[in-house]
């Protein structure tokens, strides 16, 4: 269940983290996870990312109660 736009439940959530780019390995992650499982995704489309995009991102880092960090090799990013 995303959750992106739900702070109330970013406490509870499971927080994507890690490679974004043309990467697919959230979309697989969340294919095999229950559909009960609260999770954020930061990994939005070309040109949606914004400062409101930033500050939700860096909320949910300090509230979310699991985190999951994947790092694909060869791909750069100016947060890395």
């Amino acid at each position: 269940m995303k959750i992106n736009n739900d702070p109330k439940m970013f406490e509870e959530c499971v927080f994507l983290g890690g490679t974004c780019g043309t990467t697919t390995w959230r979309q697989d992650l969340i294919a095999m996870m229950d559909e009960d499982i609260p999770f954020f995704n930061p990994q939005l489309g070309p040109g949606e990312w914004d400062e409101a995009a930033a500050a939700a991102e860096a909320t949910v880092k300090k509230e979310a109660r699991f985190q999951i960090y994947v790092l694909v090799e060869g791909n750069e990013s100016p947060r890395s």
